[in-house]
């Protein structure tokens, strides 16, 4: 789609052919790159917050959490992080082509 997309995973070299960075601040972006950085997570609901947590903390303020792996309130830590998120909704995998038509990229 057109769409730079870096997988995150501490334990892979690759997914899918791609190279993985380690975490969300290994990926290099400097502050204006990490500001316009959005991230589509796909881990364990135990695991989300620290995901959400990490991108707050690295100036990334869009995350988008993949159907099942919400963690609890994720929308009042979100708020108290200042990230936009969207959760409990559509898997980007499944539904994207139609989601990207309808949305203003």
């Amino acid at each position: 789609r057109g769409l730079a997309v870096t997988p995150v995973n501490p334990r892979a070299d690759a997914i899918e052919g791609l190279a993985c960075a380690a975490s969300l601040a290994a990926l290099g972006l400097d502050a204006a790159g990490m500001r316009a950085t959005s991230v589509s997570v796909v881990t364990p609901p135990h695991a989300s917050a620290a995901v959400l947590r990490e991108a707050a903390r690295l100036g990334i303020r869009y995350v988008w959490f993949q159907p099942g792996s919400e963690p609890p309130d994720f929308a009042q830590l979100a708020a108290e992080l200042s990230v936009h998120v969207l959760g409990n909704g559509a898997c980007i995998l499944v539904e994207g082509a139609g989601l990207l038509a309808r949305s203003k990229l």
